[in-house]
């Protein structure tokens, strides 16, 4: 059981920012045979009155930030969920190893709200995800192969209704916060393979095969304002290859460079959302979406010896139909309406590090360091012209650094510095986020 109070700040306290939670965490394991092992689980965390401050006339302003305009917003929150996981070690007909995961997740949310003139509604939704994956690894140290399946079914209930005063439903909508009676299943097959190149040298060449498929019973079609229905999927092959080169015969020190592909499938909320999305805007059902698509490039080195490690690593990305919120001039709600659409390019590049020395017995410095630039061209007024703009929620520079000291295995000491620069790259999107970012 944990209980969050009220955070503190230079104004004092703030109203409405703590909560109450409790958890379960349960696991049983055991053996099959020497080389097998089986593991039943069950996890829950369940999180009450959550309150969305910044929406609420009790936000404390900042620098300026508005305050919203909401007599209350909260929250209740639950997740649970159970898996049931086998894995064999031992050698069986050239497959090394394998392991097959069955899971039940569980998500749901309810969310109510008043405003002024005795307004009230409540809202939810409710996702029951069914899984299974099974992985396989065969080879040698010279020839390593893994591979394996996977499959993810969402059951998605949602709702909204609207109440009046004495508590009676005067409105019973067609949607809550995403399309109700849904479906949306995520399956796949990948392989990889470690081969050898050499004695110092190591090729991964990876592939995975990808379908999605969404099939929502009833969403509020955001022209007509009438039920619609919605089927859609999609389909990807993406690969990746990774080159290493060890820089000493011992294996301390290595380099690697790559190349990958990624690809991400319209969920959901981009298709169907109808929610509050940042400061005074509401985000209405889109329909139509293309997935996005990425690759990525990636130039690293590696170092690990018995009293010193160090990773140095640096990437770029190169984004296409990148899906970005976008205002379409109407008002929902006495809200600003926002949609989804493919934005189009974009690019996400940066640096980071790790260093840790044992500077003697039982004394460690650390630093850790993150660099990110990035830009994605987007929609930011409802002129829809198209704009090459800072990426959103882009992370400024971090540095981390301390010094820890273990004088046993179970008992240890820190103290660490945590440093960042401003972080000043916004949107348009951003910028009009004032409950939430300052304005300048």
């Amino acid at each position: 059981m944990k209980s969050f109070g009220d955070l503190e700040s230079g104004e004092g306290a703030l109203p409405h920012t703590g909560y109450e939670e409790w958890d379960a965490d349960i696991k049983i394991s055991g053996r099959t045979g020497a080389d097998g092992t089986w593991t039943l689980a069950y996890q829950q965390v369940e999180q009450e009155d959550i309150w969305r401050t910044h929406k609420t006339i009790y936000a404390v302003p900042f620098e300026g930030s508005d305050v919203g305009s909401e007599l209350q917003r909260d929250m209740d929150q639950s997740r649970r969920l159970a898996y049931a996981k086998w894995e064999q070690e031992a050698p069986l007909d050239k497959v090394n190893n394998w392991s097959t995961i069955l899971s039940w997740h569980q998500q749901k949310e309810d969310r109510f709200r008043e405003r002024s003139g005795e307004r009230y509604d409540l809202q939810g939704v409710d996702v029951n995800t069914l899984g299974f994956s099974t992985q396989a690894g065969s080879g040698d140290p010279e020839q390593q192969w893994t591979y394996g399946l996977d499959a993810y079914l969402d059951d998605v209930e949602s709702f909204k209704h609207k109440f009046d005063a004495n508590g009676n439903v005067t409105k019973t909508y067609i949607q809550g916060p995403v399309g109700d009676d849904a479906d949306y299943l995520r399956a796949g097959a990948f392989g990889q393979l470690d081969q050898a190149v050499g004695d110092r040298s190591h090729l991964l060449l990876g592939l995975r095969g990808e379908h999605a498929a969404a099939d929502v019973g009833r969403y509020e079609d955001p022209v007509l304002g009438e039920p619609a229905s919605l089927e859609d999927d999609w389909q990807t092959l993406v690969g990746s290859i990774k080159g290493t080169y060890d820089l000493d015969t011992q294996g301390k020190t290595l380099t690697y460079i790559g190349v990958s592909q990624g690809f991400r499938a319209p969920n959901l909320s981009d298709l169907t959302r109808l929610d509050t999305a940042r400061s005074n805007e509401i985000e209405t059902p889109s329909p139509g979406l293309d997935p996005e698509n990425f690759i990525m490039y990636e130039l690293g080195f590696r170092h690990r010896t018995r009293g010193f490690v160090l990773d140095l690593a640096a990437y770029y990305t190169d984004i296409r139909d990148l899906i970005v919120r976008t205002p379409t001039g109407d008002l929902v709600d006495e809200a600003e309406e926002v949609q989804k659409r493919n934005g189009g390019e974009g690019y996400v590049a940066g640096v980071e590090g790790t260093a840790d020395w044992a500077v003697a017995d039982a004394w460690n410095v650390f630093a850790v360091a993150s660099w990110m630039d990035g830009e994605q061209d987007t929609y930011p007024d409802a002129s829809q012209t198209q704009v090459r703009e800072p990426m959103s929620r882009l992370m400024p520079l971090m540095v981390l650094t301390g010094v820890r000291f273990t004088p046993r295995p179970d008992v240890w000491m820190e103290a660490v510095l945590h440093v960042a620069d401003d972080a000043d790259a916004l949107s348009s999107r951003d910028r009009r986020d004032t409950q939430r970012i300052p304005p300048g």
